[in-house]
């Protein structure tokens, strides 16, 4: 494999590493940007030798792979379990390469092996376009390697999908199909994707507009730590429906405790203003409490303060250390809830308790379409399928709360006081969303609590 640091700022501590599909370098992907990560371009799958300690720095690495890229990441992924990976997404891609119902035909795949020449590459890269304007893109940053290179590349990888791994396609968090895919045939990749509960399509050709799906799957968590520290002086004032899911939480969770049953060691993750800890303090009282949050914690709460992204955080715990680990309105900003999930699982003692709370996809229906980067909310369906095998539920609940306000002007100042559109830094992209609000006169706001409470089996 070849590797090159395509993007990097000081400031940085997130990773995006992503993974090309055969016959591609760098050069495609230089414009490659997500706020608050650097970018990290792989490709050249000829052999498997790979550079870790150009990760080391990096608290948190997220995987976007394409193509047979995906294959090749997949492979990575197993090779290398320690490293902090939190966000997988495939793009046009199998675990199955080359397979006659799950990848590229063996028939094609043989034919283009065996007339590789530069005239044929040209008909390849040409039909990964969905027309000629994203031809023409991409022949202006095209890749600049020989053929025989290319060739000799291919073999490789074929001769690996002869002995591919069974990988298990849960093991990636979001999968993306193109509609019109003509290297990897679109229904052979749902075949390959087949019971996938997050699979998303594309009304594209083999290649894609990838700014547009980072934009989407990555959560910039500097902003997100920027914007509600900024909001914490008035975040319980205004957050009056956070306020009634802190309350209804706890006491949920206070209930699911069997009486008389000491909590020795609990965590929270995402304290924020410390509502919720409240909340909870006054229906229990575990011996060991530890807080975490990516922003600063209120001195004035008690137990062992953790500055961390609770995400990562969980990975580094010791297992069986916690009988109850919970999080208020705050698992909608990681970048896996799934990959979090079982990692409490983890962490928890047998039979010990999860219990969440977070938005559903109704929240902020009325604004959405106005969003430049509105946030994806995790629904009840999903959340249960994370748990399948590790948890038995203990409850499920949802509910729909709309706040109505004196005007559209109140309506942005809650959400400005709240930190609750934490998505999107970019300052031109947010005045025409507010523009556009002032303009149709919203006065309702939607929020979709849902609340789950789980046992680890």
């Amino acid at each position: 494999m070849k590797q090159k640091l395509t993007y990097h700022s000081t400031a940085n501590r997130q990773l995006l590493l992503f993974f090309a599909g055969w016959g591609m370098d760098a050069n495609p992907f230089e414009t490659l940007r997500r706020e608050s990560y650097d970018v990290m371009v792989v490709w050249d799958y000829s052999t498997d030798s790979f550079d870790t300690k150009q990760l080391d720095g990096y608290s948190e690495i997220c995987i976007m792979a394409w193509s047979f890229g995906v294959y090749e990441a997949a492979t990575f992924i197993r090779k290398h379990p320690r490293l902090p990976v939190t966000r997988t997404i495939a793009v046009n891609g199998t675990l199955s390469p080359v397979d006659d119902e799950k990848g590229i035909p063996q028939a094609i795949f043989n034919g283009t092996l065996e007339n590789m020449s530069e005239r044929n590459l040209a008909k390849f890269y040409r039909r990964m376009c969905i027309d000629s304007s994203v031809y023409a893109d991409f022949c202006a940053s095209a890749p600049q390697r020989p053929v025989d290179e290319l060739s000799h590349e291919l073999s490789v990888i074929g001769a690996s999908a002869q002995s591919a791994p069974n990988f298990s396609p849960d093991e990636w968090d979001v999968v993306y199909i193109s509609a019109s895919d003509r290297i990897i045939p679109t229904a052979n990749q749902h075949n390959a994707w087949s019971g996938h509960k997050n699979i998303k399509a594309l009304n594209a050709g083999h290649l894609v507009d990838f700014n547009e799906i980072l934009k989407h799957e990555l959560i910039d968590k500097r902003l997100v730590a920027n914007r509600f520290e900024g909001s914490q002086n008035t975040y319980d004032t205004h957050a009056t429906v956070q306020k009634l899911m802190a309350e209804h939480l706890a006491d949920l969770t206070a209930n699911a405790i069997p009486q008389g049953k000491p909590v020795d060691d609990m965590l929270e993750i995402g304290v924020g203003s410390g509502l919720f800890t409240r909340c909870y303090l006054e229906r229990m009282t575990p011996k060991r409490l530890t807080l975490c949050d990516l922003g600063n914690i209120p001195e004035s709460l008690p137990g062992t303060h953790i500055k961390r992204d609770g995400e990562l955080y969980v990975k580094e715990l010791p297992a069986d250390s916690f009988d109850v680990v919970t999080s208020a309105s705050t698992i909608q900003w990681f970048n896996s809830v799934g990959a979090f999930m079982a990692e409490c699982h983890r962490i928890l003692h047998r039979d010990g308790l999860l219990s969440l709370s977070t938005f559903g996809p109704a929240t902020f229906k009325e604004l959405s379409r106005h969003l430049s980067n509105p946030l994806e909310y995790p629904s009840a369906e999903a959340l249960i399928h994370m748990s399948a095998g590790k948890f038995s539920i203990i409850a499920v609940e949802e509910s729909i709360e709309t706040i109505e306000f004196e005007s559209t002007a109140k309506l942005l100042e809650h959400m400005r006081l709240t930190g609750v559109n934490a998505t999107s830094s970019d300052a031109r992209s947010s005045i025409s969303a507010v523009r556009n609000i002032l303009r149709e006169g919203h006065t309702s706001l939607t929020y979709n609590p849902i609340y789950i409470l789980l046992k680890k089996l």
